[in-house]
Protein backbone atom coordinates (compact mmCIF):
# COMPACT_ATOMS: atom_id res chain seq x y z
CA UNK A 1 0.00 0.00 0.00
CA UNK A 2 2.83 2.39 0.72
CA UNK A 3 3.98 2.01 -2.87
CA UNK A 4 0.53 2.43 -4.41
CA UNK A 5 -0.74 5.47 -2.49
CA UNK A 6 1.97 7.95 -3.54
CA UNK A 7 1.43 6.98 -7.17
CA UNK A 8 -2.32 7.39 -6.82
CA UNK A 9 -1.86 10.78 -5.16
CA UNK A 10 0.50 11.92 -7.92
CA UNK A 11 -1.95 10.87 -10.61
CA UNK A 12 -4.83 12.71 -8.95
CA UNK A 13 -2.68 15.82 -8.61
CA UNK A 14 -1.79 15.78 -12.29
CA UNK A 15 -5.48 15.56 -13.23
CA UNK A 16 -6.31 18.59 -11.10
CA UNK A 17 -3.40 20.59 -12.50
CA UNK A 18 -4.37 19.69 -16.04
CA UNK A 19 -7.61 21.58 -15.52
CA UNK A 20 -5.96 24.75 -14.23
CA UNK A 21 -6.44 27.73 -16.58
CA UNK A 22 -3.49 28.97 -18.68
CA UNK A 23 -1.72 32.21 -17.76
CA UNK A 24 -3.83 35.36 -18.29
CA UNK A 25 -2.67 37.37 -21.30
CA UNK A 26 -1.75 40.90 -20.26
CA UNK A 27 -1.82 44.04 -22.39
CA UNK A 28 1.52 44.48 -24.11
CA UNK A 29 1.83 48.06 -22.86
CA UNK A 30 1.77 46.70 -19.29
CA UNK A 31 3.68 43.44 -19.43
CA UNK A 32 5.75 44.02 -22.55
CA UNK A 33 5.25 42.20 -25.83
CA UNK A 34 6.25 38.57 -25.57
CA UNK A 35 7.21 36.46 -28.58
CA UNK A 36 4.48 35.59 -31.12
CA UNK A 37 5.25 31.94 -30.38
CA UNK A 38 4.18 32.45 -26.77
CA UNK A 39 0.80 33.83 -27.81
CA UNK A 40 0.36 31.11 -30.41
CA UNK A 41 0.87 28.54 -27.65
CA UNK A 42 -1.69 30.31 -25.47
CA UNK A 43 -4.41 30.32 -28.12
CA UNK A 44 -5.36 26.59 -27.99
CA UNK A 45 -4.95 26.55 -24.20
CA UNK A 46 -7.55 29.25 -23.78
CA UNK A 47 -9.82 27.64 -26.35
CA UNK A 48 -9.69 24.36 -24.41
CA UNK A 49 -10.35 26.17 -21.13
CA UNK A 50 -13.35 28.02 -22.56
CA UNK A 51 -14.84 24.77 -23.83
CA UNK A 52 -15.43 23.91 -20.15
CA UNK A 53 -15.86 27.49 -18.84
CA UNK A 54 -17.75 29.43 -21.54
CA UNK A 55 -19.10 31.99 -19.04
CA UNK A 56 -15.65 33.23 -17.99
CA UNK A 57 -15.44 36.67 -19.60
CA UNK A 58 -11.85 37.18 -18.42
CA UNK A 59 -10.88 34.00 -20.24
CA UNK A 60 -12.47 35.31 -23.44
CA UNK A 61 -10.36 38.44 -23.09
CA UNK A 62 -7.19 36.36 -22.83
CA UNK A 63 -8.23 34.22 -25.77
CA UNK A 64 -8.79 37.28 -27.95
CA UNK A 65 -5.55 39.00 -26.90
CA UNK A 66 -3.53 35.84 -27.47
CA UNK A 67 -4.92 35.67 -31.00
CA UNK A 68 -4.37 39.38 -31.65
CA UNK A 69 -0.79 39.32 -30.38
CA UNK A 70 0.09 36.04 -32.09
CA UNK A 71 0.25 37.80 -35.47
CA UNK A 72 -1.02 34.57 -36.98
CA UNK A 73 -4.76 35.13 -36.56
CA UNK A 74 -6.42 36.87 -39.48
CA UNK A 75 -9.39 39.24 -39.39
CA UNK A 76 -11.85 36.39 -39.89
CA UNK A 77 -10.49 34.51 -36.88
CA UNK A 78 -10.65 37.57 -34.64
CA UNK A 79 -14.21 38.27 -35.74
CA UNK A 80 -15.15 34.67 -35.07
CA UNK A 81 -13.83 34.87 -31.51
CA UNK A 82 -15.92 37.99 -30.91
CA UNK A 83 -18.97 36.31 -32.40
CA UNK A 84 -18.56 33.26 -30.16
CA UNK A 85 -17.99 35.56 -27.21
CA UNK A 86 -21.17 37.51 -27.95
CA UNK A 87 -23.14 34.26 -27.74
CA UNK A 88 -21.47 33.05 -24.53
CA UNK A 89 -21.15 36.29 -22.51
CA UNK A 90 -23.18 38.96 -24.33
CA UNK A 91 -23.49 41.36 -21.39
CA UNK A 92 -19.89 41.53 -20.13
CA UNK A 93 -17.82 44.71 -20.41
CA UNK A 94 -14.97 42.84 -22.09
CA UNK A 95 -17.04 42.30 -25.25
CA UNK A 96 -17.44 45.96 -26.34
CA UNK A 97 -13.91 46.67 -25.08
CA UNK A 98 -12.46 43.99 -27.37
CA UNK A 99 -14.71 45.10 -30.21
CA UNK A 100 -13.21 48.57 -29.82
CA UNK A 101 -9.73 47.06 -30.16
CA UNK A 102 -10.93 45.29 -33.28
CA UNK A 103 -12.21 48.56 -34.75
CA UNK A 104 -8.82 50.17 -34.14
CA UNK A 105 -7.93 53.84 -34.35
CA UNK A 106 -9.14 54.30 -37.90
CA UNK A 107 -12.75 54.88 -36.76
CA UNK A 108 -12.54 57.00 -33.62
CA UNK A 109 -16.26 57.64 -33.12
CA UNK A 110 -17.16 53.95 -33.41
CA UNK A 111 -14.23 53.11 -31.12
CA UNK A 112 -15.43 55.67 -28.58
CA UNK A 113 -19.03 54.40 -28.65
CA UNK A 114 -17.86 50.86 -27.88
CA UNK A 115 -15.61 52.02 -25.05
CA UNK A 116 -18.45 54.03 -23.52
CA UNK A 117 -20.65 50.93 -23.65
CA UNK A 118 -17.88 48.94 -21.92
CA UNK A 119 -17.63 51.68 -19.29
CA UNK A 120 -21.37 51.54 -18.59
CA UNK A 121 -21.17 47.78 -18.08
CA UNK A 122 -18.02 47.75 -15.93
CA UNK A 123 -18.49 47.79 -12.16
CA UNK A 124 -14.90 47.38 -10.96
CA UNK A 125 -11.37 47.04 -12.34
CA UNK A 126 -12.17 49.36 -15.26
CA UNK A 127 -8.64 50.71 -15.71
CA UNK A 128 -8.19 49.24 -19.19
CA UNK A 129 -11.30 51.05 -20.38
CA UNK A 130 -10.33 54.38 -18.82
CA UNK A 131 -6.83 54.17 -20.29
CA UNK A 132 -8.27 53.57 -23.75
CA UNK A 133 -10.82 56.36 -23.28
CA UNK A 134 -8.01 58.74 -22.37
CA UNK A 135 -6.19 57.88 -25.58
CA UNK A 136 -9.27 58.18 -27.81
CA UNK A 137 -10.23 61.55 -26.31
CA UNK A 138 -6.68 62.80 -26.87
CA UNK A 139 -6.89 61.76 -30.51
CA UNK A 140 -10.24 63.56 -30.77
CA UNK A 141 -8.55 66.64 -29.25
CA UNK A 142 -11.09 66.63 -26.41
CA UNK A 143 -8.71 67.43 -23.57
CA UNK A 144 -11.52 67.89 -21.02
CA UNK A 145 -12.86 64.37 -21.54
CA UNK A 146 -9.30 63.03 -21.75
CA UNK A 147 -8.46 64.59 -18.37
CA UNK A 148 -11.49 62.94 -16.75
CA UNK A 149 -10.51 59.53 -18.14
CA UNK A 150 -6.85 59.94 -17.15
CA UNK A 151 -7.88 60.92 -13.60
CA UNK A 152 -9.90 57.71 -13.24
CA UNK A 153 -7.07 55.67 -14.69
CA UNK A 154 -4.49 57.29 -12.42
CA UNK A 155 -6.72 56.65 -9.38
CA UNK A 156 -6.71 52.91 -10.23
CA UNK A 157 -2.97 52.75 -9.40
CA UNK A 158 -2.49 50.62 -12.50
CA UNK A 159 0.29 52.59 -14.12
CA UNK A 160 3.83 51.79 -13.01
CA UNK A 161 5.49 54.49 -10.91
CA UNK A 162 8.68 54.13 -12.94
CA UNK A 163 6.84 55.16 -16.10
CA UNK A 164 5.53 58.29 -14.42
CA UNK A 165 9.03 59.09 -13.14
CA UNK A 166 10.55 58.64 -16.60
CA UNK A 167 7.91 60.78 -18.27
CA UNK A 168 8.23 63.44 -15.56
CA UNK A 169 11.94 63.73 -16.29
CA UNK A 170 11.19 63.73 -20.02
CA UNK A 171 8.78 66.65 -19.70
CA UNK A 172 11.09 68.61 -17.42
CA UNK A 173 13.85 68.35 -20.03
CA UNK A 174 11.82 70.28 -22.61
CA UNK A 175 12.25 74.04 -22.81
CA UNK A 176 9.26 76.30 -22.20
CA UNK A 177 6.61 75.96 -24.92
CA UNK A 178 8.72 73.32 -26.60
CA UNK A 179 7.61 70.32 -28.62
CA UNK A 180 8.31 66.75 -27.54
CA UNK A 181 8.24 64.01 -30.19
CA UNK A 182 7.64 60.58 -28.63
CA UNK A 183 7.32 57.09 -30.04
CA UNK A 184 4.83 54.78 -28.33
CA UNK A 185 2.42 54.21 -25.45
CA UNK A 186 4.79 54.28 -22.50
CA UNK A 187 6.59 57.51 -23.42
CA UNK A 188 3.36 59.36 -24.25
CA UNK A 189 0.35 58.31 -22.21
CA UNK A 190 2.05 58.77 -18.80
CA UNK A 191 3.15 62.23 -19.97
CA UNK A 192 -0.45 63.09 -20.86
CA UNK A 193 -1.51 61.86 -17.42
CA UNK A 194 1.05 64.13 -15.76
CA UNK A 195 -0.15 67.08 -17.84
CA UNK A 196 -3.90 66.51 -17.46
CA UNK A 197 -4.05 65.20 -13.89
CA UNK A 198 -1.20 67.06 -12.19
CA UNK A 199 -0.65 70.06 -14.47
CA UNK A 200 2.99 69.11 -15.04
CA UNK A 201 4.44 71.05 -17.99
CA UNK A 202 1.13 71.67 -19.72
CA UNK A 203 3.01 74.10 -21.96
CA UNK A 204 4.73 71.22 -23.75
CA UNK A 205 3.12 69.97 -26.95
CA UNK A 206 3.47 66.20 -27.31
CA UNK A 207 3.54 64.67 -30.78
CA UNK A 208 3.52 60.88 -30.79
CA UNK A 209 5.30 59.79 -33.94
CA UNK A 210 3.43 56.51 -34.33
CA UNK A 211 0.05 58.26 -34.02
CA UNK A 212 1.12 61.22 -36.16
CA UNK A 213 2.04 58.81 -38.93
CA UNK A 214 -1.42 57.24 -39.07
CA UNK A 215 -3.76 59.87 -37.56
CA UNK A 216 -3.07 62.90 -39.72
CA UNK A 217 -6.11 64.95 -38.57
CA UNK A 218 -4.82 64.68 -34.98
CA UNK A 219 -1.34 65.77 -36.10
CA UNK A 220 -2.87 68.70 -37.92
CA UNK A 221 -4.71 69.74 -34.74
CA UNK A 222 -1.49 69.54 -32.71
CA UNK A 223 0.33 71.73 -35.20
CA UNK A 224 -2.61 74.13 -35.27
CA UNK A 225 -2.21 74.47 -31.49
CA UNK A 226 1.29 75.75 -32.24
CA UNK A 227 -0.15 78.39 -34.57
CA UNK A 228 0.97 76.50 -37.67
CA UNK A 229 -1.25 76.43 -40.75
CA UNK A 230 -0.23 73.01 -42.07
CA UNK A 231 -2.37 70.69 -44.16
CA UNK A 232 -2.19 66.92 -43.84
CA UNK A 233 -1.32 66.41 -47.49
CA UNK A 234 1.74 68.64 -47.21
CA UNK A 235 3.41 66.34 -44.66
CA UNK A 236 5.55 63.39 -45.62
CA UNK A 237 3.97 59.94 -45.43
CA UNK A 238 7.32 58.30 -44.60
CA UNK A 239 8.22 58.13 -40.90
CA UNK A 240 11.85 59.13 -41.43
CA UNK A 241 10.95 62.05 -43.66
CA UNK A 242 8.11 62.99 -41.30
CA UNK A 243 10.56 63.42 -38.41
CA UNK A 244 12.72 65.73 -40.49
CA UNK A 245 9.64 67.53 -41.81
CA UNK A 246 8.31 68.17 -38.32
CA UNK A 247 11.70 69.25 -36.98
CA UNK A 248 12.19 71.73 -39.85
CA UNK A 249 8.69 73.21 -39.81
CA UNK A 250 8.31 73.46 -36.05
CA UNK A 251 11.85 74.76 -35.67
CA UNK A 252 11.06 77.52 -38.17
CA UNK A 253 8.45 78.87 -35.72
CA UNK A 254 11.13 79.46 -33.12
CA UNK A 255 10.07 76.59 -30.88
CA UNK A 256 12.65 74.05 -29.77
CA UNK A 257 12.01 70.44 -30.79
CA UNK A 258 12.95 67.55 -28.49
CA UNK A 259 12.99 63.87 -29.40
CA UNK A 260 12.57 61.22 -26.73
CA UNK A 261 15.35 58.64 -26.66
CA UNK A 262 12.64 56.08 -27.30
CA UNK A 263 12.28 57.32 -30.89
CA UNK A 264 14.18 54.68 -32.90
CA UNK A 265 17.54 55.72 -34.31
CA UNK A 266 16.30 54.65 -37.75
CA UNK A 267 13.55 57.28 -37.58
CA UNK A 268 15.79 60.14 -36.52
CA UNK A 269 18.77 59.42 -38.78
CA UNK A 270 18.05 62.35 -41.12
CA UNK A 271 18.45 64.84 -38.29
CA UNK A 272 20.94 62.93 -36.12
CA UNK A 273 23.72 65.44 -36.77
CA UNK A 274 21.54 68.24 -35.42
CA UNK A 275 20.69 66.54 -32.13
CA UNK A 276 22.39 66.76 -28.76
CA UNK A 277 21.71 64.68 -25.67
CA UNK A 278 20.12 66.58 -22.80
CA UNK A 279 18.17 65.94 -19.61
CA UNK A 280 18.72 63.36 -16.89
Amino acid sequence: MRCVLPLAFLLLSSIVNAQDPPAPVQLARRAGFLSPDYYQQQMPLWSDYLADHPQDSHAWRSRYLSAEYSRSADAEQLDRILQEMSQAVPNCWQLPYLKARRVGLGHLERHLALLEEASRRCRQDCADIDESLGLIHELRSDTTAAAAAWKRFYASHTIATGLLDYNYNLLQTVEKDGVLITNGDNDTMPAWILQRVHGVRADVTIINLSVAHTQRPWLESQLSRLGMDVTVDSLSKDRVDLVQDLADRIGATGRVVFLALTVPASDRRRIEDHLKLCGL
